[in-house]
């Protein structure tokens, strides 16, 4: 297994965990996000929406006892004679409400700061094409490390990224519940667009392979709007537009404060080219998005909100 894994940089392991245990992490995930839902004052359908990815210190996390992990380390360290050390994990999922695909990317480009080896990718549904698999690029962690894929950006272009890759050869990976791939953190990989409307929920953990060092991980370099800045670019955009309507930010205001000011002025004014239904949508679902990562340490699995209010109203500014 470990030369498979150095040759193609992954490999699957089966039946990691029963479905007996699954089942009841995921009944207990789908009852706290209806209480994190709650919590903000919106469905659990658009909560899911506006985020569909949990980071280490989220309330969702409790979900996965910490034996799941020592578990997997014990087979990991066995498959890859290395002893390894946990650095992080996420809950993420796609279903009827958060279809999208996840562009092609590599996983070591996003931290140059805090590098993992590999990611453990843990199915807690049965994923197949039309539930939003993973498709992976078998070899291509023997590629050079690309800065990292900012498909937040409005200027994104995923034709730029599959020039440089050979499209034929992408795999794609359907496993069965309780099934893992594990896939080096240099190969590009992303995940195709849920049609089914089906749940697709997985536990991913990112490991590190003690006393084995990294590559020379590029700088990361930011888009004029994207997942590095968009936040604060939005702020200060929404805050330097207020004045074209006689009102006026105030500094100690938080964003969600803003967020519904500017909800009050498309409602009372007419700004031309902005569609209102669209822009206020779009405005509640940042303002989701926002509470959500203040208060869960939730993520926004597609990265689609923020850059949807770019198209249809900061843009406009």
């Amino acid at each position: 297994m470990l030369e498979i894994f150095k040759e193609n940089g992954f490999f699957i392991l089966n039946n990691v965990i029963t479905s007996l245990k699954i089942d009841a992490i995921i009944s207990n995930l789908k009852k706290k996000i209806k209480i994190n839902a709650k919590e903000i004052n919106t469905s659990s359908s658009k909560y899911v929406y506006c985020t569909g990815r949990w980071g280490s210190s989220s309330n969702i996390m409790k979900c996965i006892d910490d034996s799941l992990d020592n578990i997997a380390q014990i087979q990991l360290e066995e498959v890859l004679k290395k002893k390894l050390k946990l650095q992080k994990k996420n809950i993420i999922c796609k279903n009827k409400d958060i279809k999208e695909a996840v562009p092609l990317h590599q996983d070591i480009s996003y931290s140059p700061n805090n590098p993992y080896h590999f990611s453990l990718w843990l199915a807690l549904d049965n994923v197949n094409r039309n539930t939003g698999a993973l498709q992976l690029i078998p070899k291509s962690h023997k590629l050079p490390i690309q800065p990292a894929v900012d498909f937040w950006s409005p200027m994104y272009s995923s034709s730029k990224i599959y020039n440089k890759l050979h499209k034929t050869d992408i795999k794609v990976i359907e496993l069965k519940k309780g099934d893992a791939v594990i896939f080096d953190s240099r190969l590009w990989h992303g995940s195709l667009k849920s049609i089914s409307g089906k749940d697709r929920h997985a536990y991913v953990t990112r490991w590190e392979i003690l006393d084995f060092g990294f590559p020379n991980i590029p700088k990361i370099k930011p888009e004029y709007f994207g997942m590095w800045n968009c936040h604060d670019i939005t702020i200060n955009i929404l805050r330097s537009s207020l004045k074209n309507f006689n009102s006026s930010a105030c500094h100690n205001d938080d964003f969600v404060t803003l967020i519904n000011k500017w909800k009050n002025i498309i409602q009372n004014n007419d700004i031309s080219s902005i569609n209102k239904n669209k822009a206020n949508e779009d405005l509640g679902n940042v303002s989701i998005l926002h509470q959500a990562a203040t208060k869960h340490d939730a993520g926004d699995l597609t990265g689609k909100i923020y850059k949807n209010l770019w198209y249809s109203l900061l843009s406009h500014l």
